[in-house]
């Protein structure tokens, strides 16, 4: 059936709201169209967070398309505008400073998004044996003052050992960089290796370059 979704979260760090719509069979032949919009406010002041010092606004709303090919694969389109406003404070690096001062502090965004997946998993929840791959690559056209591109990796394996043990396997990675004239990956949409301490012995967001402030 349909999927409908509504997001509110309301924490020291952000404020988002965002609401989903998925029909997986918006034609027979099982090709699915979503639409999608939010609101987030972020403010990464808190102590907690362990990132340089920003805070950003935006809005958006998108529309994604799926097509199966075959029992295990399938493709995905999309296309999301989004508008992105950025406030520096007293403790923003001055290399943060140097791309806003550079560019502009409000962008008009429209990203366009392809992906193919495959997945040869026994059930979506609770697999324990098959594969999961996720390929995905994101383009935000030039026009709206930043031109960039995103490649995203994610990598799902559940081996069975025996009757009761499963070897599960997790592997994901990303690269992104600009063009046409936008140096470098905007810092707003920088990832992170250990943003939810997913790797052992680092505290949140703490694994990668740090800036001035040691953060």
């Amino acid at each position: 059936g349909k999927h409908v979704s509504a997001t509110v979260d309301n924490s020291s760090v952000n404020t988002i709201y965002s609401f989903s719509y998925v029909n997986p069979y918006y034609t027979l032949d099982g090709i699915s169209r979503g639409f999608s919009a939010f609101y987030r406010d972020t403010n990464t002041t808190a102590a907690i967070v362990n990132i340089a010092e920003f805070s950003s606004t935006s809005y958006g709303a998108g529309v994604d398309y799926g097509f199966p090919i075959n029992e295990y694969d399938r493709w995905s389109l999309g296309a999301r505008y989004e508008n992105t406003s950025l406030q520096t404070t007293t403790n923003t690096p001055q290399s943060y400073i140097d791309f806003l001062n550079q560019n502009s502090s409000t962008f008009d965004i429209i990203r366009l998004t392809a992906g193919w997946t495959h997945d040869t998993r026994n059930r979506a929840i609770l697999a324990d044996r098959g594969m999961y791959t996720d390929l995905s690559a994101e383009l935000a056209v030039p026009g709206g003052g930043l031109a960039f591109y995103t490649l995203n990796y994610h990598e799902l394996g559940y081996i069975p050992l025996n009757k009761d043990i499963t070897l599960y396997l997790n592997g994901q990675g990303s690269y992104g960089d600009g063009y046409d004239g936008t140096t470098g990956l905007p810092f707003f949409f920088n990832g992170c290796a250990g943003c939810l301490q997913r790797v052992r012995g680092f505290k949140v967001n703490s694994l990668g370059p740090k800036d001035g402030l040691n953060r």
